[in-house]
């Protein structure tokens, strides 16, 4: 006789093995520990000494391929970035001539994408690459995009480049994500820094 009564399945989770560790105090420590740089500060505050002229140095900065990729996308623009010792730079962006992003810059590094808000919030307009190129669909950056035309900023998108220019100068606004993003957060604040008036961003990640 079939048993017609519904199947039912009581999910267990397994035992987890944890580490453990035990510590047994009483004694003094001393020492001294080397705490490297944060790839994604240094990352963004390249990228953020592009919204002056004036130069600025960067210690403890990693000496890491992400880094590496992003000095020379600076050096591309124009902008001049000295490395006078490990872990050392130096960037002037007083002589920012070409506002063009391209292609090469986005494949090795999805976070050349900072550069947008700086870039557009100084000198009001920018040519730069989708990371990943001409993808049909929602791209992974549309929210940084909604920040910029929030601000007062046209975008435009074509053969896999969004064209941005703030006629003018970028207005402080409210910029609203649908949820959290930490690089388009950090856009939108460096874009409005130079914007004109207050700007709310909601809601904001907390790492920037």
């Amino acid at each position: 006789m079939a048993d017609d009564r519904p199947f039912h399945w009581e999910y267990e989770e397994p035992p987890v093995q944890r580490e453990a560790f035990r510590v047994e105090g009483g004694r003094p420590l001393r020492g001294e520990v080397p705490v490297s740089g944060s790839k994604n500060a240094s990352l963004k505050l390249l990228a953020a000494a592009t919204l002056t002229g004036e130069r600025c140095r960067f210690t403890n900065v990693p000496e890491i391929a992400d880094v590496h990729v992003m000095v020379e996308t600076l050096r591309d623009l124009g902008v001049v970035v000295d490395h006078p010792a490990s872990n050392t730079y130096e960037v002037a962006a007083g002589d920012v001539d070409w506002l063009f992003v391209p292609l090469e810059a986005a494949a090795k590094m999805r976070a050349s994408f900072i550069l947008l808000g700086p870039l557009l919030a100084r000198f009001g307009r920018v040519i730069i690459s989708n990371p990943g190129g001409d993808r049909i669909g929602r791209r992974p950056v549309n929210l940084h995009v909604e920040a910029m035309k929030r601000l007062g900023a046209e975008v435009s998108y074509k053969n896999g480049y969004y064209f941005a220019q703030a006629p003018g100068r970028l207005r402080g606004g409210q910029v609203g994500f649908p949820a959290v993003t930490v690089m388009g957060t950090e856009n939108a604040m460096l874009a409005a820094t130079l914007a004109d008036g207050h700007t709310t961003i909601r809601p904001a990640a907390q790492e920037p």
